[in-house]
């Protein structure tokens, strides 16, 4: 059984910023896949939600449908 990380509150947040700042037009989809391999749990819908909310609030650019770049 893979072990995953337990984050501090707020971490994950910077930790999908800090992603997608260094990976623009990166998907939610993609997100996932590099969580997963630094053992973070984060399920499809959940960085859906978190992108999407993020960029509502100013954070990140949706350049387009699921796809998100770095202010």
């Amino acid at each position: 059984m893979k072990e995953y990380r337990t984050l501090k509150h707020g971490e994950l947040t910077d930790i999908i910023i800090g992603t997608v700042v260094a990976n623009p037009g990166i998907s939610a989809q993609e997100l996932v896949a590099k969580c997963e391999s630094w053992n973070i749990r984060l399920t499809l819908s959940h960085a859906r939600a978190r992108l999407h909310q993020l960029a509502q609030q100013g954070r990140i650019d949706q350049l387009g449908k699921n796809k998100y770049a770095g202010m």
